[in-house]
């Protein structure tokens, strides 16, 4: 999932791939496998920095999916201007 701390000082902010970032395939076990791994870490709030069109490759709602997972989720677009 290439988790870790977004800097050597900081045990708050964490990254990771979305998942299946290496696939061509995305079947819904990839997206189960890690939302469990970010849960065991303790993870319950999700940025999301995709745009629109990159939730095309999942067969589920993405940000759905996370929240029936008991995660928030927030999704700001790389791109949009509230990004930066």
């Amino acid at each position: 999932h290439n988790f870790g701390c977004a800097s050597a000082r900081d045990d708050t902010l964490f990254t990771a791939e979305r998942p299946g970032h290496f696939k061509n395939d995305f079947p819904t076990q990839i997206i189960e496998d890690w939302v469990q791994f970010m849960k065991k870490k303790g993870i319950n709030n999700v940025l999301i920095i995709m745009e629109e069109d990159e939730f095309d490759v999942y067969s589920v709602d993405l940000k759905q999916f996370y929240e029936q997972a008991g995660m928030t989720v927030y999704h700001i677009p790389y791109s949009s201007p509230d990004s930066y």
